[in-house]
């Protein structure tokens, strides 16, 4: 998964805090979220902290906040769904209900195109017309 460089720096000074001395990758499945020795945290334990540092969040929370912001921001689902690691039909399931503004923003988009299609047509009936009468003037 593509991440920005600042959290990949974040992640890289961990990863080298934790392993001294050590390129990166030595250590097979690290974890992003692990004891001192390696082994992974509990998601419960990290979603205590979150709740001790007075944050409305939960370890798994953020998997959702990640997509719903993605999802706000007009990312491809299919993109949004690989970057949570899950079937794309699957992730539209999950999120369809968290964003119902964007059915009213896809509403608004249709009248749009429908209505400047209608506009143009009116429009160039309008020309036609005007230019007839012009016409039909005596000389």
């Amino acid at each position: 998964m593509a991440l920005p460089a600042s959290v990949l720096a974040i992640l890289k000074h961990e990863y080298l805090t934790r392993y001294p001395g050590d390129s990166l990758g030595l250590h097979g499945d690290d974890y992003i979220c692990a004891w001192e020795e390696g082994r992974p945290l509990d998601p419960r334990y990290v979603s205590g902290a979150f709740e001790k540092l007075g944050l409305p969040v939960t370890f798994h929370g953020l998997r959702h906040s990640h997509d719903t912001m993605l999802f706000r921001h007009k990312v491809d689902s299919k993109l949004v769904a690989d970057r949570a690691g899950r079937d794309e039909a699957l992730t539209q399931e999950i999120y369809e209900h968290v964003l119902p503004d964007q059915q009213d923003q896809v509403a608004k988009l249709i009248e749009k195109i429908l209505f400047k299609a209608l506009k143009k047509k009116q429009k160039k009936r309008d020309e036609q017309q005007s230019s007839n009468t012009f016409s039909n003037l005596p000389q």
